[in-house]
């Protein structure tokens, strides 16, 4: 009967044996809580100590919830308010919600012995006895109902203030306008993300996909071993991913692969660059993917971003593609440009050597030095057109 939830009623003549049986137990209800707490103490581990709840707490709690099942006897609508705010509470406190419910029912055991042995002791029948245990497992399932409801609230209004609070250190951390008490290297600690780590900016669009079609990218990013934040924009994705170092950029790529329909990647940089040029690097990048290529990394496919890059970021680009050129002697560098230009516009090695007056093998080193300065070997077409 107690388990089905089957209601029966008390018979007539027990109406006002149970008022008198309620009140008697209202009288001692200070000295039960007592009791009622040290059982749970004895009982339920995390209570063991008054490290998370004190005694204090767990007493007031203990009776304001024993009163109002008391009260509640024999009625359809007991107030549970009191079990609303220990599930706030004990959330709030870091207790487990198993461990909570536990003390519940420990809590809801003692109550129906001390219900039982005062209906025995007044010489009702059986029968309300058995009301008494069908109503009492009622009132138990309505306060563990709302304590659990009430816990589980906070723990979402937990988790949407964190996501708002992280979605908001994103984009500071992208834009450039963190609060002035938090510096980007303690927005990217707050995020998760390692120190003295490399950081990539990611814009991500997911095309006409339903919101529960598209994965958990951070989800995915982590379990490959790239931390990663992230924030929804007006039309994209945007994030901010730690790699261990700059070469794992390509890596990113491939885990990348497959989670949106066009993915743009900003050039490697550190927390103190990351802000107000990444994402619009990012940004760009994705302006360049397309269907046949829908993940473009700035740092790997600077010849596909040039078609849709503006001035600035073009200089950006120039620096990616000429890598150390730009700081060696304004002599040589000249030489070495001079050589590129003519030897990329009559493609013969013994042509550019007679129209610059050297020997071809000048002509093969200073080649080889562009090489050594930006990665790019001029005899592949692609990195030639690169440069």
């Amino acid at each position: 009967i107690i388990l089905s939830g089957v209601e029966m009623p008390f018979s007539p003549n027990a109406a006002t044996e149970l008022s008198n049986i309620i009140e008697h137990l209202l009288g001692q209800v200070d000295r039960l809580c007592v009791e009622q707490v040290r059982i749970i103490r004895e009982q339920v581990d995390v209570y063991r100590t008054d490290a998370l709840v004190s005694d204090e707490q767990l007493l007031a709690s203990c009776k304001a919830q024993a009163i109002q099942r008391l009260k509640g006897l024999g009625s359809d609508n007991p107030d549970t308010t009191p079990a609303q705010r220990v599930g706030r509470q004990r959330e709030e406190q870091g207790v487990p919600l198993t461990e909570v419910m536990k003390a519940y029912r420990v809590a809801s055991r003692f109550w129906w012995e001390q219900i039982a042995r005062v209906i025995e002791e007044s010489g009702l029948p059986r029968e309300d006895l058995l009301a008494a245990a069908s109503d009492g497992w009622q009132k138990h399932t309505a306060f563990t109902d709302t304590m659990m409801a009430s816990y589980q609230q906070v723990v979402t209004e937990r988790l949407i203030q964190r996501d708002r609070e992280r979605s908001a250190l994103v984009g500071g951390l992208l834009d450039g306008r963190l609060p002035a008490h938090i510096s980007v290297w303690e927005a990217a600690r707050r995020l998760g993300l390692p120190e003295s780590s490399h950081l990539v900016a990611v814009a991500m669009d997911f095309g006409a996909r339903e919101a529960g079609s598209t994965p958990d990218v951070e989800h995915v990013l982590a379990s490959r071993g790239f931390p990663s934040a992230w924030r929804l924009e007006s039309d994209v994705n945007v994030g901010v991913v730690a790699l261990r170092s700059p070469a794992a950029i390509a890596r990113l790529a491939e885990v990348l692969t497959g989670t949106a329909e066009r993915i743009g990647v900003s050039p490697v940089c550190d927390e103190a660059n990351l802000s107000g040029t990444a994402l619009k690097y990012a940004r760009t990048a994705l302006l360049a993917a397309t269907v046949d290529d829908p993940i473009v990394v700035f740092a790997l496919d600077p010849y596909a971003v040039a078609a849709v890059c503006d001035p600035q970021i073009m200089g950006r680009y120039a620096r990616l593609v000429l890598g150390d050129i730009a700081r060696i002697d304004p002599q040589e560098k000249s030489l070495l440009v001079d050589t590129f230009q003519h030897w990329s516009q009559t493609g013969s090695v013994i042509v550019t050597a007679k129209d610059l007056n050297c020997h071809p093998n000048t002509v093969r080193y200073r080649l080889r030095r562009i090489k050594d300065y930006t990665g790019r070997d001029p005899s592949r077409p692609c990195d030639a057109a690169e440069l």
